[in-house]
C-alpha cells in the first residue's frame, strides 16, 4: 500500500475498531442464536432461514441509511456485517438440508455478483472486507456436517475468489491478508472434525485454494504499481508454506510416500520461479530462492523415492533420472538468464551425476517392459545413459557458446580445453552404453554368433561419429581418438575376430567393418585435401607478402 492509504487505514482503525469488534460479537451472537435455535429445536429451520434473510437484508437497509446521513464508515460496518448474515443464513440452509446443493451455489454466487457489483462502483472498501471477512468466519459457528464438506469448500472457494477480484481490480491489499488467515483457520477447524476416508479429498482442496492465490496474487502483483511488488512475493511464499506445511502433514497422517509430496512442492516451487521470471521480473535473488528450493526438494523427493522400490538397482535409476532433469533446469536457467555461476553448478552438478552412475549402474536388475524380454537402448539403464550422454552434449554445445559471448576472459583457451573434455566424456559415455547394449541383446536373446565380432562394428561406427563430430566442429582431439579407436579395431579384427572357424556371418560383419573404415578414410582425405591446401594459401600469402615487402625496401 503507499503512505497515503497506509495513513488513511491507520486513522480509520483508531476511530472505528472498537466499534468494529462491538459488530463482531453481535454478528458472532446472532449466528449463535441460530444455531442454538436450530440444536434445541425453538426455531423450525425454515422460520431461522427466514428469519436470518430479514435480519440481513434489515441491516443492510440501515447501513445504506447511515451511510447516507454522512456517516459512511459506520454505515458500511453495519452493512459489511448483515451480508456477513445473509452468507451465514445460505450456508445455514444447505448444512440443514433445506435447500439442495446446486440451488445454494446458484444463490452464493448470484449474491456475490450482486455484492461485488455495488461495492465495486461505489467504492465501498470497508464493506468489502466486512462482509467478505464476515462470510468466511460464518461456517465456525453455524457447522458444516461433514455430508456437506464439498458445499462448504464452493463455498468458501467463491468468497475467497471475490477476494482476490477486489485485491487485483481495487488494488485492495488487506483483503489477501484476511482471506489466507480465515481460510487457513478455517481449513484447520474442519479438517480435524470431519473424518474423511480418504487422503484425496482434503489434499484436492487446499490445492485448488492454494492453485486459486497463487493465480490471483500473480495478476494482483502484475497490475501493482509498485516494482518489485513486494508485498505480493510475501504472500505468495506465505501461500507456499501453508500448502507446503499441509501437503507434508496430510501425506504424514495417511503414511503416503512423503517423497511424492516434496516432489509435488519442488515442481511447486520451480513452477513459481518460473512465473516470477515471466510475469513479474522481480529481483533475480527472489527468483533464485524460489528455484533453488524447487531444486533441493525435487533432488530429497528423488533420493526417497529411489530408496523405496523394491527391485535391485532400480532406487539408482530413478536418483540419477531426476539428478539429470535437475541438473539439466540448472544448466539452462543459467544459460537463459545469463548467471554463469547457476551454469558453473549445472555442470558439476552433471559430473556428480555421471559418477554416481557409473558406481552403480553395474548392478541394475533386468526388467521386462511391454512383455518384451529385452529392448536395446530402450530400457531403465540405457535410457538413463542416454540422457546423461545427451545432457553432456548438450552442455558442451551450450557452454561453447557462452564461452563465445564473454568479452573479458583471461584464461579463454584452458576454458575451452574443459568444454572439450565434457564432450570427450559424453562421447565416452555414449560409447560404453553401446557396448554393454549389445552385449546384453546377445546375453537375453541367446544368439550364437559370437558378440566379440560385432563389437569390431559398433567402436568402427563410433570412431565415425568421433571423426565426424572432430571433422564438422574443427576438433583435433576426436579425430586423434577416433584414430586410436580405429586403430584397435583393425588389430582386433586381424589378429583375433579372423581367426577361429568361419562362418558367413563373421564374413559379413568383418566387411561392414572395412566398409565404416573406408567412410572415415574417405573424410580424413578430404580433410588432409583441405589442410594441404589451406597450408599452401598460407605459404604463398607469406611469399607474396614478402617479395611485396622487399620490393618497397
Amino acid at each position: 500500500m503507499s503512505k497515503i492509504d497506509m495513513n488513511k487505514t491507520t486513522e480509520i482503525l483508531k476511530k472505528y475498531w472498537i466499534l468494529v469488534i462491538g459488530f463482531l460479537l453481535v454478528f458472532a451472537a446472532l449466528l449463535y442464536f441460530i444455531r442454538v435455535g436450530y440444536d434445541d429445536g425453538w426455531i423450525p429451520p425454515i422460520a431461522i432461514v427466514f428469519l436470518g434473510f430479514i435480519s440481513g437484508a434489515a441491516g443492510a437497509i440501515a447501513g445504506i441509511i447511515v451511510y447516507r446521513k454522512e456517516y459512511k464508515i459506520i454505515g458500511e460496518i453495519i452493512a459489511g456485517f448483515s451480508c456477513g448474515i445473509i452468507y451465514a443464513t445460505i450456508a445455514y440452509s444447505n448444512f440443514a438440508n433445506i435447500w439442495a446443493d446446486i440451488i445454494t451455489l446458484v444463490i452464493i454466487i448470484l449474491i456475490t455478483l450482486v455484492l461485488s457489483v455495488i461495492t465495486y462502483i461505489y467504492n465501498l472498501r470497508i464493506l468489502t472486507a466486512l462482509g467478505l471477512s464476515a462470510a468466511l468466519f460464518a461456517p465456525f459457528i453455524v457447522k458444516a456436517s461433514e455430508f456437506h464438506f464439498f458445499i462448504l469448500f464452493i463455498y468458501g472457494f467463491t468468497i475467497n475468489a471475490a477476494i482476490l477480484f477486489f485485491a487485483i481490480m481495487k488494488k485492495w491489499k488487506e483483503l489477501p491478508i484476511i482471506g489466507l488467515i480465515i481460510t487457513a483457520l478455517l481449513y484447520i477447524g474442519y479438517y480435524f472434525i470431519f473424518n474423511t476416508l480418504i487422503w484425496v479429498e482434503p489434499f484436492s482442496y487446499i490445492t485448488l485454494i492454494f492453485i486459486l492465490y497463487i493465480a490471483g496474487l500473480f495478476i494482483a502483483a502484475k497490475r501493482d504499481d509498485k516494482k518489485p511488488p513486494s508485498f505480493y512475493l510475501i504472500l505468495l511464499t506465505i501461500n507456499l508454506l501453508l500448502y507446503a506445511f499441509w501437503t507434508c502433514f496430510i501425506f504424514y497422517l495417511w503414511r503416503l510416500n512423503i517423497s511424492i509430496g516434496l516432489l509435488i512442492l519442488g515442481f511447486v516451487a520451480l513452477l513459481i520461479a518460473g512465473l516470477i521470471t515471466i510475469i513479474i521480473k522481480t529481483e533475480k535473488k527472489v527468483i533464485l530462492s524460489y528455484f533453488l528450493s524447487g531444486i533441493l526438494l525435487v533432488a530429497i523427493s528423488g533420493f526417497i523415492l529411489g530408496a523405496s522400490l523394491t527391485i535391485t538397482g532400480m532406487e539408482h535409476v530413478i536418483r540419477g533420472a531426476v539428478w539429470v532433469i535437475l541438473t539439466a533446469l540448472l544448466f539452462f536457467a543459467g544459460y537463459k538468464t545469463k548467471n554463469n555461476v547457476l551454469a558453473i553448478v549445472g555442470i558439476l552438478s552433471w559430473f556428480l551425476v555421471l559418477m554416481y552412475w557409473f558406481s552403480h549402474a553395474w548392478d541394475i536388475a533386468h526388467v521386462k517392459w511391454f512383455g518384451v524380454t529385452y529392448i536395446p537402448f530402450i530400457n531403465p539403464p540405457g535410457l538413463l545413459w542416454s540422457a546423461i550422454a545427451l545432457l553432456g552434449f548438450l552442455i558442451a554445445v551450450f557452454s561453447k557458446r557462452i564461452l563465445n559471448s564473454l568479452q573479458k576472459v583471461k584464461n579463454k583457451q584452458g576454458l575451452m580445453y574443459g568444454i572439450v573434455f565434457i564432450t570427450f566424456i559424453s562421447h565416452l559415455t555414449a560409447g560404453i552404453l553401446l557396448t554393454f547394449q549389445i552385449q546384453y541383446l546377445w546375453k537375453f536373446y541367446t544368439i550364437a554368433y559370437n558378440v566379440n565380432i560385432i563389437y569390431s562394428v559398433c567402436w568402427g561406427v563410433y570412431a565415425l561419429v568421433l571423426f565426424l563430430w572432430g571433422y564438422l566442429n574443427k576438433e583435433e582431439v576426436f579425430i586423434y581418438f577416433a584414430d586410436v579407436i580405429l586403430v584397435i579395431v583393425a588389430i582386433k579384427v586381424i589378429f583375433f575376430d579372423m581367426a577361429g572357424e568361419t562362418n558367413i556371418f563373421k564374413a559379413a560383419t568383418i566387411l561392414l567393418t572395412g566398409i565404416i573404415i573406408i567412410i572415415i578414410g574417405f573424410f580424413n582425405y578430404k580433410r588432409q585435401t583441405a589442410l594441404a591446401f589451406e597450408e599452401k594459401n598460407k605459404k604463398e600469402k607469406a611469399e607474396s607478402k614478402a617479395e611485396k615487402t622487399g620490393s618497397e625496401t
